[in-house]
């Protein structure tokens, strides 16, 4: 979704998700992780399962799988992969940046604004608060009946905002129907 360096951002285990960024369904979590993290988890005697990088590693060397694996799944990620190989990543970070700038220049002349400060806004998601103060569930609830699975918002933000996903495979021609269906609902 965003340029990042595990290694210039001194990053030692980074954990993804397969419905995200990668427009895949739920089901592999991708797992970068550092030699650090790799040495450490060798030398800790309380790394449990899921930390036991070094069982991973020796798996991946042998092109095998810690646990079954979800085959569906990983064919699913190779071709996904290949598409976005093919786009570029550059390419595929500055679409997902045009559509933020197109969703939050929407909601300046649709009554909302972005929950976040400009400066932290991401490039796959966009948490938007309507300017007038009012429960988000029943517009959520109509845009469902449209086919649009919008949320409305997580703990002390829930029924108080719409999340709006502009990530992965999603397009510029997708998101003005979408943005003019919130509008028809409106």
């Amino acid at each position: 979704g965003v340029p990042l360096s595990m290694k210039t951002n001194r990053i030692d285990v980074l954990i993804g998700a397969s419905q995200k960024c990668l427009a895949l369904p739920p089901g592999i979590v991708p797992v970068g992780v550092s030699e650090r993290a790799l040495q450490r988890s060798e030398s800790s005697s309380r790394k449990g399962y899921a930390f036991n990088f070094g069982l991973w590693q020796e798996k991946w060397q042998k092109g095998e799988t810690v646990a079954t694996p979800a085959i569906p799944q990983l064919k699913a990620m190779a071709f996904q992969l290949q598409r976005i190989a093919e786009e570029g990543l550059t390419h595929r970070w500055q679409r997902h940046q045009t559509l933020l700038e197109m969703t939050t220049k929407w909601a300046a002349t649709n009554g909302f604004r972005p929950f976040a400060p400009c400066h932290v806004l991401l490039p796959s998601v966009s948490c938007l608060m309507p300017d007038a103060k009012g429960a988000t569930q029943p517009l959520v609830d109509r845009l469902r009946e449209r086919g649009y699975l919008i949320d409305a918002g997580y703990d002390k933000l829930k029924n108080q905002c719409l999340r709006i996903g502009h990530l992965g495979d999603w397009r510029q021609a997708d998101l003005e129907v979408l943005l003019r269906t919130i509008e028809d609902v409106l």
